[in-house]
């Protein structure tokens, strides 16, 4: 499957243009430690709705162990 990354700062996305096409849509779950991607949960909804198969990702930064712990915890 092709897969197209999704985040808020996609502005607009046809979903209805997408359902139809062999990939995925793995909307951008969030990064860092308690940042939600502003437009995840809309873009999860909008797969939903089209019967779109999709996954989530989680853009991670840690500085060390014990914050790579911490990040993968919250996703």
């Amino acid at each position: 499957y092709l897969g197209i990354d999704l985040s808020y700062h996609n502005s607009t996305v046809n979903f209805s243009q997408l359902k139809n096409q062999e990939s995925n849509m793995p909307p951008a779950a969030g990064y860092g430690q308690n940042n939600i991607d502003k437009a995840f949960e809309r873009y999860a909804q909008a797969c939903v709705d089209y019967g779109i198969p999709f996954g989530a990702y989680w853009f991670g930064y840690p500085l060390n162990i014990k914050m790579a712990r911490q990040e993968a915890r919250y996703a």
